[in-house]
């Protein structure tokens, strides 16, 4: 940033300080009080390197990018089906909720971009049996 604009910004927080909780804020740091944040960034450290297993234990492995992409909550309800041929060849998985379920396939390649997502498989309309793709 151009100094004159970090100079003004610096000059305007002290006024406009005050006005941060009323625009939805709920806390508001400042250099000078950086350092309390250095427990809370501790254990956002940890709890990643614990994600990741780099603390030794066994980390969310293949479960991280579902964390990421669905949250924390659908984890229990998530089971990968490995050696399933419904996605040709790409990952399948299952959320389940009691008798529910959602298959969906892991994509590794949309679009020819490397990007990564889900698509949601949807079973045959007709037949209960049937385990392809509609």
């Amino acid at each position: 940033m151009p100094a004159p604009i970090v100079r003004a910004q610096h000059a305007a927080f002290g006024n406009a300080f005050t006005a941060l909780p009323g625009e939805g804020f709920d806390h508001v740091v400042v250099a000078e009080n950086l350092h309390g944040l250095e427990p809370l960034l501790e254990r956002l450290s940890d709890a990643r390197r614990a994600d990741l297993g780099w603390d030794g234990g066994p980390g969310l492995g293949d479960l991280l990018l579902v964390r990421r992409v669905f949250g924390p909550e659908i984890l229990p309800m998530w089971c990968w089906r490995d050696g399933s041929q419904l996605a040709d060849g790409d990952r399948v998985a299952e959320i389940r909720l009691g008798a529910d379920r959602i298959v969906l396939a892991l994509r590794t390649d949309v679009d020819g971009a490397g990007d990564v997502g889900f698509e949601v498989l949807v079973g045959c309309p007709v037949d209960d049996e049937c385990e392809a793709q509609a």
